[in-house]
């Protein structure tokens, strides 16, 4: 079957966004370079991210939008370089 063992994935997550730095991820290329990722069921997907924050320090931040304005994108960032770059 198609399973997706999420603790591999999270790792796999984990490890892609410590290499985005300060710029972090967004969902969406979190799903396109983590295979796993998009084919998770939403609750399992809630969880990962849940558990990147506990285990990794991960968060979500939104990133502000550019001078045509329209939605913040959320990115996944490590907890270390959302102190420097300011929540909102």
């Amino acid at each position: 079957g198609n399973f997706v063992e999420p603790g591999a994935t999270m790792d796999i997550l984990a490890e892609l966004i410590a290499d985005a730095g300060s710029r972090g991820m967004s969902m969406r290329e979190m799903g396109r370079k983590a295979t796993g990722f998009h084919m998770m069921s939403e609750r399992d997907r809630r969880d990962v991210i849940k558990r990147l924050g506990d285990i990794f320090d991960i968060h979500s931040a939104k990133l502000k939008t550019g001078p045509r304005g329209g939605r913040p994108t959320t990115v996944y960032i490590e907890g270390r370089y959302i102190k420097e770059r300011g929540r909102d």
